[in-house]
């Protein structure tokens, strides 16, 4: 499995994100957790609320969730990080197998 994140600014963008990567068949499931941000935008400093997605996928559908995400983020300059292949239980993996393959 690979594991791919990003972050939204609103709870809604996030999972309306995340039930259009599962629709299309290019995330098997995908997680949508709240977290604070601090970074540096345009030469200051923000404090903000954001939701990150984790999504999960096989290594053959990597680029396509990648291309996905990119297509259709809100931000201007989207974080869309590739954190590589997973180790998962035989289980799991089969289920996400025929869940992509639809």
């Amino acid at each position: 499995m690979v594991l791919v994140r990003s972050t939204y600014g609103s709870e809604d963008d996030a999972a309306g994100a995340a039930r259009r990567l599962v629709e299309a068949r290019v995330a098997c499931c995908v997680h949508v957790l709240p977290i604070r941000s601090v970074y540096r935008w345009e030469g200051r400093v923000e404090d903000e609320a954001e939701w990150v997605l984790e999504a999960r996928t096989t290594p053959g559908r990597r680029d396509d969730l990648v291309a996905a995400l990119e297509g259709d983020h809100p931000y201007d300059t989207p974080l869309v990080e590739v954190l590589g292949e997973t180790m998962v239980t035989r289980g799991y993996a089969d289920w996400a197998h025929d869940c992509l393959a639809g």
